[in-house]
């Protein structure tokens, strides 16, 4: 299998794919990010996460120089590139803003970097499924009500780490984060659903 990356309208092999340090997705988490399945070939629910991603990007004031199509086409070509078209795949779809042109001031005229990462997949082990999991709740606390920005995928991510290490920690395999008065609102790297 190869592992090429698509950044700005290029491949490049995973070794020599950069973004520049002053991009703002590196100095300030300052992106979002959508991370979707493949099915031999078939992506999930592509149209719903380019959706969720655009509706993102216009909320976060980014300026997108490339369309959902655009994305569809390039994300289709990576996976057949990748040799990933008879396999499952991990896509991951990146977008920064770039570079502020002032001090934490938006560029709206700027360029967006946009990064599709594409890989196969390795799911779960059988046994996850078979005997369950086990969980903590993380030792961050969110409001009920909730940031506003936890609606969006955000690239600054840390909660979410620092939680799935607490489950590391404590021999578990994931976090939940609770509200103070012990609301259920999602895992670290999951979903709930009931």
């Amino acid at each position: 299998m190869r592992n090429y990356i698509f950044i700005n309208g290029k491949h490049f092999s995973l070794n020599k794919a950069s973004i520049s340090v002053t991009d703002t997705g590196f100095l300030y988490g300052d992106g979002v990010f959508e991370t979707i399945r493949s099915y031999r070939g078939n992506i999930f629910a592509f149209d719903k996460h380019l959706e969720r991603l655009f509706t993102s990007l216009k909320s976060l004031k980014h300026n997108p120089n490339f369309t959902p199509s655009f994305i569809k086409s390039e994300t289709s070509k990576l996976i057949k590139f990748n040799g990933l078209l008879n396999k499952d795949a991990y896509i991951k779809i990146i977008v920064t803003r770039g570079e502020y042109i002032d001090r934490f001031k938006f560029n709206f005229w700027g360029k967006s970097n946009l990064v599709i990462m594409v890989k196969d997949f390795h799911p779960y082990p059988e046994s996850y499924y078979e005997n369950g999991i086990k969980i903590v709740s993380s030792s961050i606390k969110r409001s009920a009500v909730g940031n506003e920005l936890y609606r969006y995928k955000l690239l600054n991510y840390f909660e979410n780490i620092y939680a799935k290490n607490e489950a590391y920690i404590n021999d578990a395999q994931e976090a939940v984060f609770l509200t103070a008065d012990k609301i259920v609102l999602e895992g670290a790297t999951s979903n709930i659903f009931l």
